[in-house]
């Protein structure tokens, strides 16, 4: 008995031990097995099934538990339903294992075309591509209806309706609802939008974007084709872009043959001529640049600050044509904004909206100059003409000089050209008090220029003056020996009556001070006149002074006027005499006969002899001494106060010494050493033609000397004095020795930049801001530089940027290069985009430079004119292997492709699964047979 016991007991644990054998087996199968490694689903693949999860067919080997397990079951159903059960049971387990590896039949089908309409709705396509586009989206339904009665299968009948979309596009793309039957065919509606507004979008292109959209609706399972109705014409994205995306989805894009479509005539305004800042009150040309497509007129106007000036008829040729608009005032400070309208005089215009042209300017206050002029109007014609441009100028003689440090302020910047300390007849001009005045001026900000010229600097008194010492940057030269020559002059003196007492005593000491004046190695001579002429003192070296003061003491009064015989005696005691400058000098108070001056003054003039002319009192013939001073190359003297004659003669022995004026010709040249600087910007020094003469000078220490004499003397200097600027400008800037420069093209510009420089008014170029528009997007870009051209580096930048709804945007500054900031902005609006950009060092610090810029986007790109033909369509049919001028039937080729299609198996296999479920139910409730004896094994354990 323990025997059978033992039996049984070993072959229940070998059973056990199968089961759970089988059952590692199948899970593990199921988890590492491989799918090549199943010879059975590589079988089923050849007869058209294939197993999506092969590996969980492993579960099947489960099966082969249910008649393992039988032995320890305690049914007393027959034996015959028994196994059946069994094999239910097993079929059960095989089917769900099936099942769950998800099987599916394999089928090829031919591949369906789909059809993909892409029509541009953009302002810049003509109505008649829409209606083309309408035409064709008909034809293609047709065709597909027709497709689909041949090959599609029954209940199939809303393929065609899937596999044709319309996408239309302008700025934004979107698909267009398009819902037809056979019976209900009609074209879309292809609905524009307007170029501004709410639903603005007809004034842009993007064809990307379109593409991007008919993309996404490509079906894997067709031959997708993509029909584009469009000119090609791209104002945003970049159509290109999407070849490789279209190459990878097997799309072919298709251009359609489209009607030829007429000229319409158009007319646009392209870009305005127009300064970015003007003065107030000053004219300013104005000028417009028109884009037609055929010849014709047009009427061009400008209308500014509420008011429209006289409009200008124009002729314009087919292509580009500027007209020249009429000059423009604007009064008004701050900035304008600036319409001009250009429209046909005769005939239509397809676009209205680009016939009107958006500016700004900046209007600036002129800033208030003061110019005092030593030689009157006559000489400050050409600087003042220069000035204006840019400047109020106030001119005044040389008297006009306000006394007061109130009366320099209302002034930007004081200018002294050519004015001297004292005037002929010994009137102070510029007085110690005024020279501290303009120190103090200065000091406080303003700007001075002071000119040279044969009356100013040295040659004008200013030596060891407040002015010379305390606010020039030069040191007048006046001793320099290189420059001086020999002397020969010759003093004419009227000895006649009227001449007694005072004037007399008073002409004898100027005769003696010029005397005295001279160097020891010149040469003096007086001729003594009343109506005859006679050697007062013979011509001899200075350096006998105690025997010609003792000659000129002699003169007394007597007689007549007559000074045609002393001035040719005068002459010829100098024709002859060794001297490098000759010169005469006539003292007269009373009138002469003219007979034979002229002619004998023109003799002298060709011989090299000089004369001058002194006049006192008011019974002096002027137009007789003028006329002997103009022709005789020297100057002219009137006082009515006798105690001047010293100081007259003195000044005039001066100038012809050569001591403090130097009349060569020279040529300006830039200083050695020198930075690039903002006062020279866009100036040729080189190409300036010969100065005439300049005022030896010397730099002061701690000046800066920006243009050089090629004689290696001074031009231009300047400081800094407190708070403000002074410059010299040791040459004159009137049509005496700048008589070349005034023609000189860069007369003007420079005459301005040396003005802006002393007044220290912003010149706009150490923040140079460039604003560029690309597409749909503004560019600002930031040149920040030093004066010397150095990049400014490692600054924080921001610009506000203001759009023409009058929205500021802060926007942050990149440094992209050294010195280089740049952003950019999408551009949303019509009209002129102000940008306003800043650098600081850090955000607690204050601004180290700003600037301003305006960038006008006047109407839509897509109401500009091309000039060629778009490519981009071209190569968008090339790259993807489409047709140019394509026909419908085209649009629906398939090129014999294929595709693989699956149809799943394993809901039948579950529906049979329930089905052995159900049966297995009823076969272990109902038994079919009689009972049979059961046999519990497991009985002896209770023994």
């Amino acid at each position: 008995m323990v025997a059978v016991l033992a039996a049984e007991d070993g072959m229940t644990a070998r059973r056990w031990l199968w089961v759970l054998v089988c059952l590692a087996c199948a899970v593990a199968s199921t988890l590492l097995l491989p799918d090549q490694v199943q010879p059975w689903s590589t079988a089923l693949a050849r007869q058209g099934i294939e197993f999506a999860a092969p590996n969980w067919l492993w579960l099947a080997l489960a099966a082969w538990l249910v008649p393992l397990a039988l032995p320890l079951s305690l049914t007393d159903l027959p034996r015959w339903q028994v196994a059946i059960q069994t094999g239910v049971r097993m079929a059960l387990i095989a089917l769900v294992a099936v099942a769950i590896a998800h099987p599916r039949a394999l089928r090829d089908r031919p591949r369906r075309p789909q059809l993909i309409h892409v029509i541009d709705r953009s302002d810049s396509v003509a109505e008649s591509v829409l209606v083309a586009a309408q035409s064709g989206l008909l034809q293609s339904a047709k065709l597909l209806q027709q497709r689909d009665k041949t090959t599609a299968s029954p209940g199939d009948e809303t393929r065609s309706e899937a596999e044709l979309a319309v996408v239309v596009f302008d700025a934004r793309a979107a698909r267009l609802p398009w819902h037809h039957t056979a019976e209900t065919l009609q074209a879309p509606h292809l609905p524009r939008r307007s170029a501004e507004g709410r639903d603005a979008g007809g004034g842009a292109t993007d064809l990307q974007a379109a593409l991007n959209l008919a993309l996404g609706l490509v079906d894997g399972h067709t031959v997708p084709h993509l029909v584009v109705w469009s000119d090609g014409v791209e104002t945003q994205g970049e159509a290109l872009d999407t070849v490789h995306a279209l190459r990878l989805a097997g799309v072919t894009v298709h251009t359609p043959h489209l009607p030829a479509q007429p000229l319409q005539p158009e007319i646009l305004v392209d870009r305005l001529e127009l300064p970015q800042v003007v003065r107030a009150g000053v004219r300013f040309p104005l000028a417009v640049h028109l884009q037609s497509n055929q010849a014709g007129r047009v009427a061009c106007q400008v209308r500014a600050q509420g008011n429209s000036v006289p409009p200008v008829i124009a002729d314009i040729i087919n292509g580009e044509t500027r007209v020249q608009l009429a000059e423009l005032v604007l009064r008004k400070v701050g900035a304008v904004d600036l319409q001009v309208d250009c429209t046909p005089a005769v005939g239509a215009d397809r676009f209205a909206s680009n016939n009107h042209l958006r500016g700004r300017v900046v209007v600036q206050e002129r800033p208030k100059v003061l110019y005092v002029e030593g030689q009157g109007g006559r000489g400050a014609l050409a600087l003042t003409k220069a000035l204006l441009d840019d400047f109020e100028v106030e001119l005044r003689p040389a008297d006009g000089l306000p006394r007061s440090l109130g009366g320099l302020k209302p002034y930007r910047a004081v200018i002294l050209s050519d004015v001297p300390r004292v005037s002929r007849d010994g009137v102070p001009l510029v007085t110690d008090g005024d020279m501290r005045n303009l120190h103090t001026y200065a000091q406080s900000g303003g700007g001075l220029l002071v000119i040279g010229g044969e009356d100013s600097l040295g040659s004008g008194g200013y030596q060891d003056t407040y002015l010379d010492k305390h606010v020039l940057p030069v040191a007048m030269d006046v001793q320099s020996k290189v420059e001086q020559p020999t002397i020969g002059l010759m003093l004419c003196v009227d000895r006649s009556g009227s001449m007694n007492g005072p004037k007399m005593e008073l002409a004898k000491a100027a005769a003696i001070a010029t005397a005295q004046a001279l160097a020891a190695e010149d040469l003096i001579g007086v001729v003594a006149f009343d109506n005859e002429a006679r050697i007062a003192v013979r011509l001899q070296r200075a350096g006998n002074s105690y025997r010609i003061e003792s000659d000129i003491a002699k003169l007394s009064p007597a007689g007549g006027t007559h000074i045609y015989p002393a001035i040719d005696m005068a002459y010829q005691q100098l024709v002859s005499a060794n001297a490098k400058v000759k010169h005469v000098i006539v003292l007269t108070d009373g009138q002469a006969p003219r007979a034979g001056i002229d002619a004998l003054v023109r003799q002298m003039r060709n011989s090299g002899i000089t004369v001058s002319s002194v006049g006192i009192g008011s019974d002096v013939d002027r137009n007789l001494l003028e006329a002997i001073a103009d022709r005789g190359g020297g100057r002219s003297y009137f006082t009515d106060r006798p105690e001047t004659l010293p100081r007259i003669f003195v000044r005039e022995t001066k100038l012809i010494a050569g001591q403090s004026v130097i009349e060569t010709s020279v040529r300006a040249r830039v200083a050695p050493g020198l930075r690039r600087i903002d006062l020279l910007r866009g100036v040729e020094i080189g190409t300036a033609p010969s100065l005439l003469g300049f005022l030896p000078t010397k730099v002061k220490p701690g000046a800066e000397e920006i243009l050089r004499l090629s004689n290696g003397k001074p031009l231009l200097v300047r400081w800094r004095l407190g708070l403000g600027k002074v410059s010299v400008w040791t040459s004159d800037l009137k049509n005496r020795w700048a008589s070349q420069w005034t023609d000189w093209p860069g007369y003007a510009r420079l005459a301005r930049q040396v003005v802006r420089d002393v007044m220290q008014e912003d010149l706009g170029v150490d923040l140079q801001v460039r604003l560029v528009r690309e597409r749909d997007r503004l560019r600002v870009a930031v040149d920040a530089l030093e004066e010397d051209g150095t990049p400014l580096t490692q600054l924080l930048g921001q610009a506000i940027i203001r759009d023409p709804a009058g929205t500021e945007m802060p926007v942050q500054l990149i440094e992209v290069a050294a010195g280089r900031y740049e952003t950019s902005v999408a551009l949303q609006g019509y009209g002129a985009w102000d940008v306003a950009v800043s650098l600081r060092p850090s955000a607690n610090k204050p601004v180290l430079a700003s600037g301003r810029a305006t960038a006008i986007h006047p109407y839509p790109d897509e109401h500009r004119m091309t000039q060629e033909p778009p490519t981009v369509l071209r190569q968008l049919v090339q790259a993807t292997a489409g047709k140019v001028d394509s026909q419908p039937t085209d649009w629906l080729d398939t090129r014999g492709l294929t595709h693989r299609s699956y149809r799943p198996l394993w809901p039948e296999l579950v529906q049979l699964a329930l089905a052995l479920l159900l049966l297995d139910v009823l076969l272990r409730r109902l038994r079919l047979g009689k009972a049979q004896v059961v046999r519990w094994h497991g009985l002896r354990r209770f023994k």
